[in-house]
């Protein structure tokens, strides 16, 4: 429960995942990094010139085909069941 309540920059959070530090304006400024470098890599039209780096949150930098998230094919049955728990965890209940 400690790991839900620490704030998402956290050093718990930044060990589970690399991703969290970068913030919404970090993740701009790489976009647009990223996009000015490529601009200015075409514009060169030098060849064996090698292509800008990226930078930013590993979505950002991976592999166009490289699927990010993992995927869980469940029952919508089992999937009730599970948010029910996370209900009754939370105390909430529901009026039919």
């Amino acid at each position: 429960m400690l790991a839900v309540n620490l704030p998402y920059t956290s050093r718990t959070n930044r060990a589970l995942d690399a991703d969290c530090e970068w913030g919404m304006e970090q993740t701009l400024l790489a976009a647009v990094y990223n996009v000015l470098s490529g601009i200015q890599y075409g514009l060169a039209g030098k060849k064996g010139a090698k292509k800008p780096k990226l930078i930013g949150p590993s979505y950002m930098v991976g592999k166009k085909n490289e699927r990010k998230l993992k995927s869980v094919v469940m029952p919508i049955e089992e999937l009730k069941e599970k948010l029910q728990w996370f209900d009754e965890q939370a105390g909430v209940t529901s009026d039919g």
